[in-house]
């Protein structure tokens, strides 16, 4: 700087701790792209995870036979009737997206 000079001198008061002030804006543009597709693949292939809200079971609490199970997704409620003698209501249980 000049001593006759009296501007002030160009400074940054915004701290960056990441190296994203040197990314360039196609990095930027596909991260935001990417993520939400990314997503959206794995619900389409694995489909949407639903929690076991609530179930009616006859049998001790060691051996379970479970009636029914309603989970609880994204859609709303899903109710489950399991075959006769087998155990299928888990805690979490992936269901088709559409």
């Amino acid at each position: 700087m000049r001593p006759n000079d009296r501007r002030r001198p160009r400074t940054s008061t915004t701290p960056i701790y990441d190296r994203s002030g040197k990314r360039s804006f196609a990095h930027s543009l596909a991260a935001v792209i990417l993520v939400p597709l990314t997503l959206f693949l794995v619900v389409m292939i694995f489909g949407l995870p639903g929690l076991r809200f609530q179930y009616t079971y006859y049998g001790t609490k060691e051996y379970r036979q479970y009636v029914s199970c309603d989970y609880l997704t994204i859609n709303g409620f899903i109710r489950i009737t399991p075959p006769s003698g087998v155990n299928q209501c888990g805690l979490v249980r992936l269901f088709p997206a559409f």
